[in-house]
């Protein structure tokens, strides 16, 4: 019933969007894409609702836990245009063994994906997208590696750096 009222809610706009972003194959990109911040919005929030949804058919500790707390925090900071120290740090410091925090700094075409894996966090950056020269200069396939460069921090001192 949730997805239903979704889909009244959405505007012709986003749901263009959508469409254009998740189903359709991608165009080679000849300029920059304009803001697309309610586009974003509303693909973000249909993940959010998909993802829960699907979520409370397995046990609070299984994997699709974890994708959706991912999925849910994501949805904090993007809807933020500036993430503040204390909302990161908050987000930082509830993070439980296995758990993960994403963030897209669109100002940097840069991910970053936290990770807590027992007693350290695994920070990892990558490139959010290929720059449109990088893609229109590619002889043959353009190749991508992700995730990007990674380090491992004792969790003792991201939660406590002067330690």
């Amino acid at each position: 019933m949730a997805q239903l009222q979704f889909r009244a809610a959405i505007e012709h706009e986003s749901l263009e969007f959508v469409i254009n972003h998740v189903f359709l194959p991608p165009q080679l990109p000849q300029n920059t894409e304009e803001y697309i911040g309610g586009g974003d919005n509303a693909l973000l929030q249909l993940l959010h609702q998909s993802s829960d949804s699907y979520a409370r058919n397995f046990s609070k500790n299984s994997v699709w836990s974890a994708v959706n707390k991912l999925v849910e925090q994501f949805c904090i900071f993007e809807n933020n245009t500036s993430v503040s120290a204390h909302l990161f740090a908050t987000a930082v410091k509830g993070l439980k063994d296995r758990d993960a925090i994403g963030i897209h700094i669109t100002s940097q075409n840069a991910g970053l994906i936290l990770r807590r894996i027992e007693n350290s966090v695994i920070f990892t950056s990558f490139e959010a997208s290929p720059t449109s020269s990088a893609v229109t200069e590619a002889i043959g396939k353009l190749l991508i590696s992700y995730p990007g460069p990674a380090i491992a921090v004792a969790w003792e001192t991201v939660v406590d750096p002067h330690s």
